[in-house]
């Protein structure tokens, strides 16, 4: 089990994912943690499209239904989120860990998908 840095307590953590990675490199490097860990973001149709989300901790999170076109999800741990009905048209998913999550009826038109979908729901 990989092991996680403690959740953050900054109170609007769950909005940073509408801004991304500042730095906004896909190999990872970031300023701040981007902590997602346990946020909702069911039917977001518009904040998240084409973010850098790199290195970003996804885990529990429900992204059920946004749309995530063009985003950038290297190296991100999504261990446990759901991303039921998803649009990732033209996103970068590189070496995300999707392991046991539900990936069913994500749209992947597009993508550059090199990530781990061990025991995950396709």
């Amino acid at each position: 089990m990989q092991r996680l840095p403690p959740l953050s307590t900054e109170p609007n953590r769950c909005e940073r994912a509408f801004v991304g990675n500042t730095i906004g490199q896909a190999n990872g490097v970031y300023d701040k943690p981007l902590d997602l860990r346990f946020c909702d973001y069911t039917n977001e149709k518009s904040n998240l499209k084409g973010k850098s989300l790199a290195a970003a901790l996804m885990s529990d999170a429900k992204f059920d239904g946004a749309d995530m076109s063009e985003a950038v999800m290297s190296k991100a741990y999504a261990v446990g989120a759901s991303f039921k009905g998803t649009d990732f048209s033209n996103a970068l998913l590189d070496r995300v860990n999707f392991k046991s999550e539900s990936t069913r009826s994500y749209i992947q038109e597009h993508s550059v998908i090199g990530s781990t979908f061990d025991n995950a729901q396709t």
